[in-house]
């Protein structure tokens, strides 16, 4: 999915950044309007922190082992 000015927001990034969005990218809402999601850019270990959490809380198995980053 991608939304206008994408490539200047990950070319900003650092080689551990990502970015983040809300609603996530997964939602009915992001899917029919990600150009008017929340967009920030985050340390990629909180961001897989995130989603072992989210994993969790849905019964979900672990997204694995991803080594140390």
């Amino acid at each position: 999915m991608f939304w206008p000015g994408w490539q200047t927001e990950v070319a900003a990034l650092g080689m551990r950044s990502v970015i983040t969005m809300w609603p996530p990218l997964f939602s009915k809402e992001s899917a029919e309007n990600v150009a008017g999601t929340t967009r920030s850019a985050v340390p990629l270990r909180d961001q897989l922190s995130f989603q072992v959490d989210f994993a969790g809380q849905f019964g979900l198995a672990a997204p694995g082992p991803l080594g140390e980053v």
